[in-house]
């Protein structure tokens, strides 16, 4: 304080029981309250702001990774962040004994396929190799950029990595006469992570991560079997049903304080059950409860009751951001048309595959044929083949052609091959599988569900075109879902509705809280954060309601809660970590900004952030403006009179 002209404020933070342990929490409004002036504010927050970025290790976690990420040594070394992160630990199994029976180069030529078909698939799913050491790989996932479901990416990378051991042991293994495998351990940081500090000097320079994640990762990775995954619990939460996993019970780490709860990861989970007619259905019967979405959910389930009447399909497209509740509002859908026993045809595109032509009408034909993963080729052929003859299309056309989608091979002499160009070839495919859905519509009333389609490939694309232009001829009801960034590639018809899901008013979102509360009074203040925090998003409304649930500062006082410390203390929910930090990723030329204005609070004014700012006037109203655009903020005005 005495540094910067401002000790005649040092009596009122120590009134206030303001230390430097909380200095980096001061917002604007915090300042206000204490009565330092809009000129001090400013000086005050851009010191915090220039202090704690030059000195990170105040606020980093005391424990240390084992190891240091290696980054190219002209980046700078300023650019430490605190972000999400799941780290994945792979390691060549039994290394030691392979070095006592091959020779060295034989070895290393092991090593080197192995490291290569590793970083192939980290790459797919998009990990961040940090650093080789040896026959270990570390990998960052959430670093240096995060994307949705990095946890996810993780567990999905390991196990293609795990799979792709088969393929070396028919190659390099056969030749060297040993069998080639992996242990990979894998830990999402619980809260968030410090990385990119520099340190060394030339060839040796690293950039460190503190943090519990890799000292766990690289701790689990010695629990795994041959060609075994383990992850830790917040890795486990954050992938959710999507995995078949297997309890391995609570593990003492080294190094990591009480227990740690632990499973193997075994496989994908099936993607849906299917009925004897080979319809995808939903699993679950009940109709999810939902608060603030009467118009939406009448708006379904007349368009379903319209097509089931008249016989005439119809298009609903739901848009909203991420968390805003497209699923659970279909899911509704789903459960209504599941207590009727009517069909429903479940399509998801994939943030994996977005370059993968056709790949949710893969995955769906896949279901539908019931293939297994252990069938071979020709009990594949003949489920596709049992699969077609259910349906009235030419069986010497189509399944040859689906054969050739489904990449599998068709037994010599069985059916004619097909003389078509690949124009011809992928219009025919096309054809069929929409007149195959449209079959099945007019034998009974069918949902069909696309889910996701700003993660859809072209082809896919191009593909639902088709079915909706044809929609009207069957009883049909197609939902699609996706982002407000999706931009449809099909014309307007009367026969499609748009329909943008909004953010929660004050007292929908509050009665939200209440209900997952079961109903028992919270205090006022406490209902006001959640409210004010979520900003109407049903997601965070959860999500924070539960981790308010779940911590210390709530006591149960019988019919009521009642609230016994600072709800300052509570940080973010780790579920909802990686998806915000996904968002300003998305935004790297102005996430300093974004920053800048958490800084200053929820509502801040455009001198303030000109203040704070190093940026120019013409870069700063840009940045501005591409934050407004992605609805990080709200504008009211215009510069220099804004307010955000």
């Amino acid at each position: 304080m005495e540094r910067l002209g401002l000790a005649k404020y040092g009596d009122v933070f120590a009134d206030n029981d303001i230390g430097t342990d909380i200095l980096a929490d001061l917002t604007e409004e915090h300042l206000k309250e204490l009565g330092v002036s809009i000129g001090d504010r400013l000086r005050l927050l851009k010191a915090i702001r220039n202090d704690l970025g030059s000195s990170p290790e105040a606020d980093a976690p005391a424990s240390t990774s084992p190891v240091e990420a290696t980054q190219p040594a002209a980046q700078a070394s300023d650019n430490v962040e605190r972000r999400p992160l799941t780290v994945m630990f792979c390691d060549l199994a039994d290394s030691t004994a392979l070095s006592t029976r091959l020779d060295p180069e034989d070895l290393q030529d092991i090593i080197r396929a192995y490291q290569e078909t590793c970083a192939e698939h980290i790459q797919e799913y998009g990990g961040y190799i940090a650093k080789y050491m040896g026959d270990g790989i570390l990998v960052y996932f959430g670093y240096p950029k995060s994307l949705e479901r990095n946890a996810e990416r993780a567990v999905r990378s390991a196990l293609a990595i795990v799979e792709a051991m088969a393929g070396l042991n028919q190659t390099i293994g056969r030749d060297q006469d040993i069998e080639i495998a992996v242990r990979i351990g894998i830990a999402t940081g619980t809260g968030t992570v410090m990385v990119g500090e520099v340190i060394g000097e030339g060839m040796a320079q690293e950039r460190t991560v503190v943090g519990e994640a890799p000292n766990m990762a690289a701790r689990l990775q010695g629990l795994a079997g041959r060609n075994g995954i383990v992850i830790g619990p917040l890795t486990k939460d954050l992938t959710g049903d999507g995995f078949e996993c297997k309890d391995t019970g609570s593990q003492e780490l080294k190094g990591i304080a009480g227990l740690v709860q632990t499973w193997e990861v075994l496989g994908l989970r099936d993607d849906g059950a299917l009925e004897a007619d080979g319809d995808e259905l939903g699993g679950n019967v009940a109709v999810p409860e939902l608060v603030g979405r009467d118009e939406e959910t009448g708006l379904l389930r007349r368009a379903w009751q319209s097509v089931k009447e008249e016989g005439r399909g119809q298009v609903v497209t739901i848009n909203g951001e991420p968390g805003i509740g497209k699923s659970v509002l279909v899911d509704g859908l789903r459960a209504v048309v599941f207590a009727e026993g009517l069909p429903q045809l479940i399509l998801r595109c994939s943030p994996y595959h977005i370059n993968s032509a056709l790949h949710p009408v893969i995955e769906h034909l896949r279901r539908l044929a019931r293939w297994q993963t252990e069938d071979s080729a020709g009990a594949r052929f003949e489920k596709l083949e049992a699969m077609l003859e259910a349906y009235e299309q030419p069986l010497d056309e189509a399944v040859p052609l689906l054969a050739d989608l489904l990449s599998v091979a068709v037994p010599e002499g069985r059916y004619q091959p097909l003389d078509l160009t690949p124009k011809q070839q992928k219009q025919r495919t096309q054809d069929v599988i929409v007149a195959m859905v449209l079959e099945a519509a007019e034998r009974q009333p069918t949902l069909q569900l696309w889910e996701d389609l700003h993660w859809a490939d072209p082809s896919t694309l191009e593909f639902i075109g088709l079915l909706i232009d044809q929609a009207p001829t069957a009883a049909l009801l197609i939902v699609a879902t996706a982002r407000p960034d999706f931009v449809a590639p099909w014309q307007a018809r009367s026969h499609i509705t748009p329909l943008t899901l909004n953010r929660l008013e004050i007292q929908h979102a509050a009665a939200l809280v209440a209900r997952l509360a079961d109903m028992k009074a919270l205090p006022a203040e406490v209902v006001d954060h959640i409210v004010t925090k979520a900003d109407g998003v049903p997601l965070y409304v959860e999500e924070l309601t539960k981790t308010i649930l779940a911590s210390d500062i709530l006591r149960d006082a019988g019919d009521h809660y009642k609230l016994t410390g600072p709800l300052s203390s509570l940080s973010i929910p780790d579920t909802l970590q990686e998806s915000l930090m996904a968002r300003l990723d998305r935004l790297p030329q102005v996430r300093e900004l974004a920053q800048l204005g958490s800084v200053l609070g929820r509502e801040f004014a455009y001198e303030m952030i000109s203040g704070l700012s190093t940026a120019d006037e013409s870069d700063l109203q840009d940045g501005l403006g591409q934050l407004v655009d992605a609805e990080l903020l709200y504008q009211r005005g215009r510069p220099p009179r804004a307010r955000y």
